[in-house]
């Protein structure tokens, strides 16, 4: 089905996602909506969400927008939002996101497919995972878009740069332009900009 619409006042508690799901959004419909919820990916080991959203063959044009994503450190999913297929036109904007994901160095938003024309902007992240390096993911793809105005935060310390953490790049194949994000892995530190800059 398409043309799908979640704009909801703030529940009481919030949208919980369990018990134990491994998909709790599964989108194959075009022009979906999902924004202004807060979304509880988990709220305790066993009761979470392994996948929180996913976006499959079908999905273009979907917009992620203006929502508040929070998780318990011990119910850490393996994915967050997943665009597995190569979609057009989508939007991940706006967003207050911090949970933990095990995968630790595909963070939150995890680009696979080869997508065209996508956005992601002004999105606050962590990776509250021990030891995560990323919150947003680019497989190496030949998938292309803006990222601009992010915020990432992640927890592996002084043992990773922060213009190498935060935005993760697999290959060259990719063709984003990306602006302005910052990056820091490391707790009371300011972020430096992510991916390494142009020279």
């Amino acid at each position: 089905m398409d043309d799908i619409r979640s704009a909801s006042p703030k529940l009481p508690g919030g949208l919980v996602l369990g018990p134990a799901v491994t998909k709790a959004f599964y989108i194959t419909g075009a022009d979906f909506y999902f924004g202004y919820n807060e979304v509880i990916t988990s709220t305790s080991a066993t009761n979470l969400a392994a996948i929180v959203m996913e976006f499959d063959t079908g999905a273009d044009r979907f917009v992620i927008d203006s929502n508040k994503v929070r998780g318990l450190l011990a119910g850490a999913s393996t994915n967050g939002f997943l665009i597995t297929a190569a979609l057009t036109d989508w939007e991940i904007k706006n967003n207050k996101m911090q949970f933990p994901s095990t995968a630790i160095t595909l963070g939150l938003i995890q680009v696979l497919g080869a997508s065209l024309g996508g956005y992601i902007g002004f999105n606050a992240l962590k990776n509250t995972v021990a030891a995560s390096t990323c919150c947003i993911y680019f497989a190496n793809v030949a998938s292309d878009g803006v990222c601009e105005y992010n915020s990432c935060g992640e927890t592996v310390g002084t043992a990773t740069a922060p213009n190498v953490s935060g935005i993760i790049l697999a290959g060259t194949n990719t063709l984003w332009n990306f602006l302005e994000n910052y990056s820091t892995p490391t707790k009371n530190t300011s972020g430096d900009i992510t991916p390494v800059r142009d020279t």
